[in-house]
C-alpha cells in the first residue's frame, strides 16, 4: 500500500475544512434568531430537534435565554459574521491554494474585518456575562474567552505572516542562506 503524500493530506485536508465549513455556515447564522423573534428558523435546533430529542433543544433554549438576553445584538452580530466568515475562510483557503493572488489577499482582508467584528460581539457578551451565569458553567466561559483570544491572535498572524520576510507564509522554510565570513583555513580533522 502506496503512504500519502503531503500534497495528498493537504488536499483531504482542504476539503474536510470546506465541507465542515460549508456545512456549519448555515447553523452558525441562524443559531440565535429564536432568541430575538420566538419562531424564527433555526437550522440547528431543527437539527438537534430530529437528531437528539424535540425536548432536549426546548431545554436548552429556556437555560439559555436570560444570559443572551442582556447581550443579544452582539450575539446577533458574532453570530451572523461567523457563519459569514465560515464561508469566507473556504475561499481564502482555495484562493491560495497554488499561490496567493491578488482576490486571496482581497478575501483576506474581508475575513480579517468580518472575524475581529463578529469576535467584537462575542466580546461584549462576555464582558457582560458573570463566569457563573454562563450556559454551562465557568468553565464553558473560559473556553468561549480562550476560543476569543486564539480566532483574533491566528488570524493577527496570518496577517503578520505574509510581511515577514524571514520565513514563507506556507509554512516551509526558506533556503539555507550563507553569511559571507571570514573563508575558513583547512586544518586538521577532529579526533573521534
Amino acid at each position: 500500500m502506496r503512504r500519502p503524500t503531503n500534497s495528498t493530506w493537504r488536499r483531504a485536508t482542504m476539503i474536510a475544512v470546506t465541507v465542515v465549513c460549508l456545512a456549519y455556515a448555515p447553523i452558525a447564522m441562524t443559531e440565535l434568531w429564536p432568541y430575538a423573534r420566538p419562531g424564527a428558523p433555526a437550522l440547528g435546533e431543527w437539527v438537534m430537534g430530529r437528531v437528539v430529542s424535540p425536548r432536549y433543544v426546548t431545554d436548552a433554549l429556556v437555560g439559555r435565554i436570560e444570559p443572551y438576553r442582556h447581550s443579544l445584538v452582539p450575539m446577533i452580530v458574532h453570530s451572523v459574521l461567523g457563519g459569514a466568515f465560515m464561508l469566507l475562510g473556504p475561499a481564502q483557503l482555495l484562493t491560495a491554494a497554488r499561490r496567493p493572488t491578488r482576490l486571496h489577499r482581497t478575501l483576506g482582508a474581508v475575513f480579517a474585518v468580518t472575524v475581529y467584528v463578529s469576535m467584537a460581539g462575542a466580546g461584549i457578551h462576555l464582558a457582560r456575562t458573570a463566569p457563573k451565569d454562563a450556559f454551562s458553567g465557568p468553565a464553558f466561559w473560559i473556553v468561549l474567552a480562550t476560543l476569543l483570544v486564539g480566532t483574533v491572535l491566528s488570524v493577527s498572524f496570518g496577517i503578520l505572516a505574509p510581511a515577514h520576510r524571514g520565513a514563507d507564509a506556507r509554512g516551509r522554510r526558506p533556503a539555507a542562506r550563507r553569511t559571507p565570513g571570514p573563508p575558513r583555513r583547512p586544518g586538521p580533522a577532529p579526533r573521534r
